[in-house]
């Protein structure tokens, strides 16, 4: 191969868990000596504070803020070679706002569909569609400048018993693929050939995914994925073998990527990212309604308001539970963890102190996650509690209004703190002229304020201390926000 891309943009660091012991400065230093001209450092993302973190898989989201730093003293050191800070990170809807969060601190984001939470990878025939149908989400989303190892999925591609089920593992995987090259194509989002892939020998990259690809006329990058300095050394060779391996012959292969400049030229992309972000909703309020809404669909529907209360809080201390074991079991496999590393003759002392050191750290997000796990169920009781007693009847009412809770206690956007508290304002109204507060209700299947509830896209709160708070809350933000004259009139008034 006569082409030798001069850029990267999948870079990985020690923070990760699983990549060397090397500072990054030692990535800058190899990737310019090997001839690059550009390189961006994309480490796994870390996961929301609510969330379990696994050491080996990623950073905490702690440690974000430094890593960002210590990529921006890099870029002032180094000024014969571009640097660009990134994040590879997986797709989840429910964490599409945080994800945007991040990207806010960084140049671009990769994407990394690594796993789908709750999907099987082995062994699931259906598995490529899933995973076309996330990546197309992801892309869709507007968060992402580039796909790495898009392929990924044929990893499993040898997982089956049955010949009929590896059979219909490849028809998929043939729709797969051509649908992540057709929306790469149109959003104009390049896809990477993997070279760590080839390095290791994996299942990508693949050659049925790249033929289409190349039908597709879809752009394409290579990325180095490198986990070790010396990765950028090799980088020809692997090049060399990956178009051994796939044996492509006309791939739109970019002469030149960079993730700012296409993002900044990309409106398609920048109008998707708004929309998502204007229509996101923070981690907690998702959390919370996918708890709540695990929950009262393992209850019946006619059960008092009383019982119900009961029920559900019931449920959410098993919850508790369930958290306090899991916790227990990644503290004591990190102990014991620890305790191997110490006795493995095999680590030089510099290694036993930097796996050990991570593993205490770990043990203490874990800890700390644990108390804010706990602390979130507790406020799930409490957003319950408020919405029977504000006269939600369905099932869905009320794992909206959880949601919507957990929204407005958890976002630091004004604006739509406002929003919800007129919305809330409406709702209180209506249970008002219903007399809802007051009644004795069942939870019942449907409710004919849930469905305006449900079409509107803002978000209905509501305060603990009731309507005419909520109303002072709602007249003292936007006196803040600068409609003191409304506000003034409308106190006056009352």
């Amino acid at each position: 191969m006569e082409y030798f891309q001069n850029f990267n943009y999948h870079t990985h660091t020690y923070r990760c868990g699983h990549a060397g012991m090397y500072k990054t400065e030692e990535y800058v230093l190899t990737a310019r000596d090997a001839g690059l001209k550009a390189l961006g450092i994309s480490d796994h993302c870390p996961v929301p504070a609510l969330e379990f973190q696994d050491i080996k898989l990623r950073m905490h989201l702690k440690d974000a803020e430094e890593y960002i730093s210590e990529i921006n003293g890099l870029k002032e050191k180094y000024k014969d070679i571009e640097i660009l800070s990134g994040f590879e990170c997986e797709y989840d809807n429910m964490k599409a706002f945080f994800l945007s969060e991040l990207r806010d601190k960084v140049d671009y984001l990769v994407l990394g569909q690594h796993f789908i939470s709750d999907v099987k990878r082995e062994g699931n025939s259906d598995y490529p569609t899933v995973y076309a149908h996330e990546v197309c989400a992801a892309m869709e989303s507007g968060l992402f400048d580039m796909v790495a190892h898009p392929d990924i999925f044929m990893n499993y591609s040898d997982t089956f018993t049955h010949i009929e089920d590896q059979t219909k593992f490849m028809e998929n995987a043939r729709i797969a693929s051509q649908m992540i090259c057709e929306k790469a194509k149109e959003l104009n989002i390049p896809l990477e050939i993997n070279l760590h892939g080839t390095l290791e020998n994996k299942g990508y990259p693949n050659k049925l995914f790249w033929e289409i690809c190349e039908k597709v006329g879809t752009p394409v990058i290579y990325g180095v994925d490198a986990h070790d300095p010396k990765e950028f050394l090799s980088m020809r060779e692997n090049m060399d073998k990956s178009e051994e391996k796939i044996g492509y012959a006309n791939l739109n292969v970019l002469e030149y990527y960079n993730p700012v400049d296409f993002r900044n030229s990309n409106q398609v992309l920048q109008n998707k990212l708004r929309d998502t972000i204007k229509s996101a909703y923070t981690y907690e309020a998702m959390l919370a309604n996918k708890t709540i809404t695990n929950i009262l669909n393992g209850l019946p529907e006619d059960l008092d308001k009383e019982t119900l209360e009961y029920r559900i809080n019931e449920l959410l201390e098993s919850e508790k539970r369930k958290l306090e074991n899991s916790y227990a079991i990644k503290s004591r496999e990190s102990t014991d963890e620890s305790a191997f590393i110490a006795r493995d003759n095999r680590l030089s002392y510099e290694e036993k102190l930097f796996y050990t050191s991570r593993i205490r750290a770990g043990l203490i997000n874990l800890s700390e996650t644990l108390r804010l796990r706990l602390s979130f169920i507790n406020s799930l009781a409490e957003y319950v509690q408020k919405a029977i007693k504000a006269g939600a009847y369905s099932k869905a009412e009320i794992a909206n209004i959880v949601m919507r809770q957990a929204e407005v206690n958890s976002t630091g956007d004004i604006e739509s703190k406002i929003q919800q508290l007129e919305i809330l304002n409406d709702f209180y109204k209506q249970k008002l002229e219903e007399g809802g507060a007051q009644k004795a209700g069942k939870l019942v299947k449907s409710n004919p304020l849930f469905g305006k509830l449900e079409s509107d896209a803002s978000p209905f709160l509501w305060s603990s201390d009731g309507f005419t708070n909520v109303m002072a809350v709602s007249m003292i933000i936007m006196f803040i926000l600068g409609i003191g004259v409304g506000v003034a009139m409308m106190l006056l008034g009352m």
